[in-house]
């Protein structure tokens, strides 16, 4: 069914609103190192990560950058600033090449005006991440960095076979980067 046609949330599966979605936009590999957007900037679209890990980085007073969160394939980026009428808050980097869809602005409106069940995904993802947030600040209070650290190395067993006793796997992130996500100075890492 074609975006100008207005659906109902129940007319549709949610993977029939994601094929939709991604009708609605173009897709391109973006190579490692390369950003979908910079902090400040104004928000002209949504992203649909197809594949490949992206980090969002906050810029520090002194001039330095901090990862805050990894954006995940399946995950979209840049639904806050979109949701929220603002400026990006964080730069999108690409940690390893990546597949995104982009979709412009204005068929990102469209498609929250005519595909109601789009806002619903959309928010979803928003109380996941707001979820994970709290999470990660009740570890930091409460759990010894080696904890922190194991739990980060955990989130990427994700797609590795479930039967291995052990896995090995290559960590896309600096030690700074691993440092950032759970809350230590990178010269701490090293003992954790």
């Amino acid at each position: 069914m074609p975006i100008s046609q207005p659906r109902h949330a129940k007319a549709a599966t949610q993977q029939d609103i994601l094929s939709e979605i991604r009708a609605a936009g173009r897709a391109r590999v973006v190579s490692a190192g390369s950003h979908l957007f910079d902090q400040a900037d104004e928000c002209d679209g949504l992203y649909l990560l197809e594949s490949g890990l992206v980090g969002l980085r906050k810029l520090n007073e002194d001039g330095t950058t901090m990862l805050v969160n990894l954006a995940r394939t399946g995950d979209f980026i840049g639904y806050g600033p979109l949701l929220a009428d603002s400026e990006h808050m964080a730069s999108a980097e690409v940690i390893v090449t990546s597949r995104v869809i982009f979709i412009e602005l204005s068929r990102v409106q469209r498609l929250l005006r005519e595909v109601p069940a789009f806002l619903s995904i959309l928010l979803k993802q928003a109380a996941r991440d707001l979820n994970a947030l709290e999470d990660k600040y009740l570890q930091m209070a409460t759990r010894q960095a080696h904890v922190r650290l194991a739990a980060l190395l955990l989130s990427f067993k994700d797609g590795m076979p479930a039967e291995r006793a052990e896995c090995r796997f290559e960590l896309p992130l600096m030690n700074k980067d691993i440092a950032d996500l759970i809350g230590i100075r990178p010269e701490t890492l090293s003992r954790a």
